[in-house]
């Protein structure tokens, strides 16, 4: 379920080196990175806009030491 989400400009995440998503969308786009690690053009309707979903343990790897995306402190699903 998806609790949290953070902004990023989507530059940031093409920095991925496994990142694959085709779109012509420009790196200054705000993207939102969920708990669950995807990522989406729409933070109201996560469902929609989808543009990475494929998480992997070097996705979650990058996602915590290059972008520092960690839930806050009692946002956790645990």
């Amino acid at each position: 379920m998806k609790h949290y989400c953070r902004a990023y400009p989507l530059a940031e995440l093409r920095r991925f080196p496994a990142w694959s998503q085709e779109d012509a969308l420009p790196g200054d786009t705000v993207v939102y990175l969920w708990n669950d690690l995807t990522v989406v053009t729409n933070p109201v309707v996560p469902e929609q806009g989808v543009l990475w979903e494929s998480v992997t343990d070097d996705w979650a790897r990058f996602c915590r030491v290059n972008l520092k995306f960690e839930i806050l402190e009692g946002l956790s699903d645990e």
